[in-house]
């Protein structure tokens, strides 16, 4: 799986071409979020509590966002969220609001565990704490777009380059234990078979405590 190259612009700028990058879709990966304390914590919570079976991957198992558990993995993990929630959010809704972590869970994902591709409903802002460092061959993937009901023409031959512009796939860097990442709910991902040790992360959903437009307002507590 490729992912995009970062394009020459000084070959833009010879050709005197402006160009525009419209509507880019925000990912966010922050580093060393949590401390080793906070991450054996959070650890001892998911492997003791991750035991419900993944429908598609046998090798993959999660804690229930319902389980009362779930508030200790949240008391563990808001204090570290709350603020870079509010940042990301500020990207996408291009205002500073309050943001309420609506569920959290724990993925625990042994070898020839994966995760099929998917989006996350019901929400703004998604997120992933990685517990364990992910191993090379579980990295996430997301996707540019899936099932859109147009013919779809592309070219890839030896010489052609994939950029931000024209790939369909991304591939994110390396994540460390401790890091975070942060993604628009809306955006299709997938951790592909994870060929390593034991994969440990959490995930969690956001949304806004209320949206205004104009004269009226939605509360979505």
């Amino acid at each position: 799986m490729q992912s995009p190259a970062i394009i020459s612009w000084a070959f833009f700028l010879e050709k005197k071409m402006d160009v525009f990058e419209l509507f880019p879709t925000p990912i966010a990966h922050i580093k060393s979020v949590f401390d080793d304390g906070e991450l054996n914590q959070i650890k001892d919570l998911a492997l003791s509590k991750a035991n419900t079976p993944n429908k598609n991957s046998s090798n993959l198992f999660h804690s229930s966002p319902a389980d009362k558990d779930a508030k200790k993995l949240l008391a563990i993990t808001k204090p570290k969220l709350r603020q870079i929630i509010i940042d990301f959010g500020e990207l996408l809704l291009g205002d500073v609001l309050e943001w309420k972590i609506k569920e959290i869970w724990s993925n625990v994902s042994e070898k020839g565990g994966h995760q099929h591709v998917h989006n996350h409903a019901n929400s703004f802002i998604s997120g992933i704490i990685y517990i364990s460092k992910a191993h090379e061959s579980s990295r996430t993937v997301f996707h540019r777009q899936i099932g859109h009901n147009t013919f779809t023409f592309t070219h890839a031959s030896e010489t052609s380059v994939v950029n931000q512009f024209n790939a369909e796939l991304w591939t994110i860097p390396t994540a460390e234990s401790g890091d975070v990442l942060l993604f628009p709910s809306y955006l299709y991902h997938e951790v592909p078979t994870n060929k390593g040790t034991t994969r440990i992360s959490v995930a969690f959903n956001a949304i806004p405590r209320e949206i205004r437009s104009h004269d009226y307002s939605v509360c979505l507590e």
